[in-house]
């Protein structure tokens, strides 16, 4: 099986198109939420951070120096910033839903699109033309879904 090279010109021209096909089906909040991705991306390391401060602060207080007020404090931060990354994952893994549901349907779109205005000849099945196509007509792969959203700078993976 031969494999075609492309460009580098032909790549970034798909790149191009596969980014504004991506910013054209995801909503505003489903890119608000990918940016923030970039901060969560950190948030197990404050975690941890805070994680150790809590640690430290209980142990401060088993030796009597350290601040019962201080470690609640240190608690309750910790709590919140567990509560968010909770809050952020339930978010984004239900708008990368929505997100996936409206690939599909613009890749179902195109096609049709494309589809009628397809030459005569290929709707006769010139040149196994509809063997080619088949693969979308009961329903698009998912696969295909995610790839088309994947170059967006903002992809939550």
């Amino acid at each position: 099986m031969k494999t075609e090279k492309i460009t580098l010109v032909e790549f970034l021209r798909i790149i191009r198109k596969a980014f504004a096909v991506s910013l054209r089906v995801r909503s505003p909040l489903s890119l608000v939420i990918g940016l923030t991705g970039f901060i969560m991306a950190f948030w197990p390391v404050l975690t941890s951070r805070k994680l150790a401060l809590l640690t430290d602060g209980v142990v401060a207080l088993t030796e009597k120096t350290g601040d019962l007020n201080n470690v609640i404090w240190i608690f309750g931060s910790l709590a919140l910033m567990l509560l968010s990354q909770a809050v952020y994952t339930a978010v984004e893994n239900y708008l990368s839903q929505i997100d996936l549901e409206k690939t599909t349907r613009y890749i179902r779109q195109t096609i049709i699109r494309h589809g009628c205005r397809v030459k005569y000849k290929y709707i006769e099945n010139y040149d196994d033309f509809k063997q080619k196509v088949d693969f979308a007509k009961p329903k698009p792969d998912k696969g295909l879904a995610k790839a088309y959203s994947r170059y967006c700078p903002f992809y939550r993976g």
